[in-house]
């Protein structure tokens, strides 16, 4: 995932984040179980570029925004999983583990994949901003990794997603 060059925030509650997302429902933004990690600057990282996780699971839900401070316009590796060796979700930058949660028994496999960005807005003026991902891939349990080619797109405010390649996502401000 390309990092950019995202805003900052003056207005609590707002955010720019980058993630790729493990959910159990479609679409991701409003089901009951998802693991996500990314980039994030808003105010809950003092406006600093870092990894952040999120989370909303059968055990509750939060978010951790102070998993390491990042570059600006970096690729960095990120991915979410579900480890049956610890029972946990984790999520991993540049393959290493960086935070692990236990989320439930029920909750241990997702059914959808999501690769993008997202912002939240307390104010009419919406960021702009962009967010690049590549070499997207899944696996199983134990097996190969799987390159995935999406055929779903979920869009709200004005942003606009593209697929320049295969295995490729790119979302940005498209007004």
């Amino acid at each position: 995932m390309y990092t950019g060059d995202p805003p900052g925030t003056g207005a609590p509650g707002t955010y720019n984040v980058g993630l790729t997302a493990i959910c159990s429902l479609y679409p991701c933004t409003s089901n009951p179980y998802l693991f996500e990690t990314g980039w994030y600057k808003g105010l809950s990282s003092l406006n600093q570029l870092r990894q952040y996780v999120s989370w909303i699971g059968p055990t509750g839900s939060g978010y951790e925004t102070n998993l390491g401070n990042l570059s600006t316009n970096t690729w960095y590796e990120f991915q979410t999983l579900f480890s049956n060796t610890t029972n946990m979700w984790e999520a991993w930058r540049n393959g290493i583990p960086r935070f692990q949660i236990f989320l439930g028994n029920s909750f241990k496999k997702g059914n959808y994949v999501s690769c993008g960005l997202e912002a939240g807005i307390l104010t009419s003026t919406y960021p702009s901003f962009s967010d690049y991902c590549t070499l997207m891939r899944y696996k199983v349990g134990s097996g190969s990794w799987t390159a995935y080619n999406y055929n779903a797109t979920q869009i709200a405010g004005p942003y606009c997603v593209n697929r320049p390649a295969d295995f490729a996502a790119y979302s940005w401000k498209c007004y």
